[in-house]
């Protein structure tokens, strides 16, 4: 996967198929972002022929005609890279172009699609969990929660889920979808996405109820905390495994780490003070 450092954005705008994987180191994910937002910016097959006038010949364009799920994959990667904020952005741009997008496995189809995960994680990365999904009304403007959007409806048929365990049930969705790559890049994610959602938790618990961490991972009720986990039952608690060594995160030793850091300790804080009002 290397090979994308070597790719000239036209060579790869040309690409009759998209990545096949996001998991990739993180100077290859970072190429590749770079590479599906030039490919973004580029007309359209369709839009050149109509700006060519009718009868005149096909303009031969390669990079015209788009990495097939551009958009898809750069979104994918950006969750990846733990960029919400950008994904947020590129969802923006992609929903505020045409509606032309009308078949139901188009690229806007399945982008729309993994930004219901993505809006979730973007509120777990930055602690604004509990507030949106509580039914509350979004931060005011200036704060980094007001670019999510979210209704009041939309935060009662949340039910006060967590927003881990939304963003992981959006995932599942995309991966069970049959849409390609979508359900290929959703199925990566869910591992990336349980594993930060497991550090975190690590990092900010001293003891965690069972239900609770299964709930927030969005895992079976049979699920056992301790493999692959690190986490250790102690009578109706499970506190951290210190011996337990996790798999390495794409964001480790990055900004990005510190930032979900603060957002977590957040999230922590308003789980505590929802449980004292109950």
């Amino acid at each position: 996967m290397a090979l994308h450092h070597h790719l000239t954005p036209e060579e790869f705008a040309a690409s009759p198929v998209p990545p096949p994987t996001i998991l990739l180191p993180k100077s290859d994910a970072s190429r590749l972002v770079e590479l599906c937002e030039w490919a973004e910016m580029q007309p359209s097959q369709a839009f050149i022929e109509l700006a060519a006038g009718p009868g005149a010949a096909s303009p031969n364009n390669g990079g015209a005609r788009g990495n097939p799920r551009a958009s898809v994959a750069q979104m994918a990667l950006l969750l990846y890279l733990g960029e919400y904020g950008h994904a947020r952005h590129l969802w923006r741009r992609a929903s505020g172009g045409s509606a032309a997008n009308a078949d139901a496995d188009s690229s806007h189809a399945q982008l729309a699609k993994l930004w219901s995960s993505a809006k979730y994680l973007r509120l777990w990365s930055t602690g604004g969990t509990d507030a949106l999904a509580a039914g509350a009304a979004p931060p005011p403007a200036g704060g980094e929660g007001m670019q999510v959007e979210a209704t009041a409806g939309e935060a009662a048929e949340n039910g006060g889920l967590p927003h881990s365990t939304l963003a992981l049930r959006a995932l599942k969705e995309c991966q069970t979808s049959g849409m390609e790559p979508l359900a290929t890049y959703a199925g990566e994610l869910i591992g990336v996405v349980r594993a930060r959602v497991n550090r975190g938790l690590r990092r900010s618990f001293a003891k965690i109820d069972p239900k609770e961490w299964r709930l927030r991972l969005d895992l079976a009720p049979a699920a056992d905390a301790g493999e692959g986990y690190g986490w250790t039952a102690e009578g109706e608690w499970l506190v951290p495994d210190e011996d337990f060594v996790p798999d390495e995160d794409v964001l480790e030793g990055d900004v990005a780490r510190e930032e979900g850091d603060v957002g977590r300790l957040t999230d922590v804080v308003l789980f505590m003070e929802q449980k004292l009002v109950h």
